[in-house]
């Protein structure tokens, strides 16, 4: 049998990590960096780096101790009961982090693609993409990863390029100008966005090669790409970026290349696609979860009724603003990404160190004897 089957390799992996997670960069909103001024809206990516190799530390030592086992395995070894509770609060994450993604992406479509149409049927085909996407597998999504990069990469370098003549060094403020506490904030918050790093915590089985310089690798790549895009905007746009609802979209409006005069329609292509893998990844893992924990049935037992939910509480939450407000909730995708990426394998760090140190002293008592 084939032990790579079902498997991808790091760099498919993380490929699919730093679109996803992209995709947050792209569609963010600058409502929550209201205290913080422009060139600290650049540094602060840098604080991003060091929150971020933080937040690992205990996945990566269980990872060292444990080899091929998710969390969700290493919880099992210890209680099985234990272990469907962890796979609900992974789950209930993902899903909660693909509600927002489409809740995002509808916003997007409502306000700049059919700002005059009626866009409920466009939420039910994301979610219906999604769902084809989760079940073509995790291979499948790899692979994708790796064409979609070269074409996204492609366009962001392009659509940079064209604004480079646009830009004022004279839009930048002095850095740390209010402090370092609302910088290390806003770095904080964009952290809880990154869900990505739970999603290593579960998926880390599912992939081969060496995945310690995988991770460097994209949290390196992941760092200085937002911090090029935070510095364009900047330089172009100025304080106008916190007027805009998606201010890389409002950058790309200005870029214009020849006689393709504006180059939006690039970055739109790059969020939808950006979108439907990160949507699709969600689907997938939280599938895979609980046919792992609670019964090997036919994927379609579980995506539909992740489907239905999807579909019926996003064709809720797009008829107010204010309820797409309530569900895209800084605190609490900081709260769920701190706990699923940090605290639960710090906890399972911790009671697995002191199991293996009362196995070692009765193992020595048994020897003395």
């Amino acid at each position: 049998m084939d032990s790579t089957k079902g498997k991808i390799n790091t760099f498919q992996f993380f490929s699919l990590l730093f679109l996803t997670r992209l995709l947050t960069t792209v569609t963010y909103i600058p409502s929550y960096m209201d205290d913080v001024l422009l060139s600290d809206v650049v540094i602060q990516t840098f604080f991003r780096f060091a929150f971020g190799i933080i937040i690992m530390i205990p996945m990566y030592l269980l990872y060292r101790r444990y080899g091929e086992l998710n969390i969700i395995d290493i919880v099992r070894q210890r209680s099985a009961k234990l272990a469907k509770i962890t796979a609900l609060i992974y789950a209930g994450a993902f899903f909660y982090f693909t509600l927002t993604t489409v809740a995002r992406l509808d916003v997007f479509a409502g306000t700049i693609v059919f700002p005059e149409s009626d866009i409920n049927y466009f939420l039910i085909f994301v979610v219906l993409i999604g769902c084809y996407g989760a079940y073509l597998g995790f291979e499948a999504l790899g692979r994708s990863a790796v064409l979609s990069l070269a074409l996204v990469a492609g366009a962001m370098v392009f659509i940079l390029a064209t604004l480079i003549k646009k830009m004022d060094f004279l839009n930048f403020t002095p850095v740390f100008y209010n402090g370092v506490s609302s910088v290390a904030k806003i770095s904080l918050d964009a952290v809880g966005r990154t869900i990505e790093y739970s999603i290593i915590a579960v998926s880390l089985p599912k992939v081969t090669g060496n995945k310690k310089n995988g991770f460097f690798f994209w949290i390196s790549a992941q760092t200085l790409v937002t911090g090029i895009i935070f510095f364009f905007e900047v330089a172009v746009m100025g304080n106008f970026t916190s007027t805009q609802l998606f201010p890389v979209h409002s950058l790309a409006s200005l870029a214009e290349f020849s006689m393709f005069g504006r180059l939006d329609a690039i970055i739109t292509g790059v969020w939808i696609l950006c979108a439907f893998l990160k949507i699709s990844l969600l689907i997938y893992l939280k599938v895979s979860i609980l046919k792992k924990e609670f019964g090997e049935k036919k994927p379609i037992y579980y995506m539909l009724p992740i489907g239905i939910a999807l579909s019926a509480i996003n064709l809720y939450v797009s008829m107010s603003v204010g309820r797409f407000a309530m569900l895209d909730s800084s605190t609490v995708k900081m709260s769920l990404t701190l706990s699923t990426a940090f605290f639960i394998p710090l906890i399972v760090l911790i009671i697995s160190g002191r199991k293996k140190e009362g196995e070692n002293c009765k193992k020595s008592v048994s020897s003395q004897r």
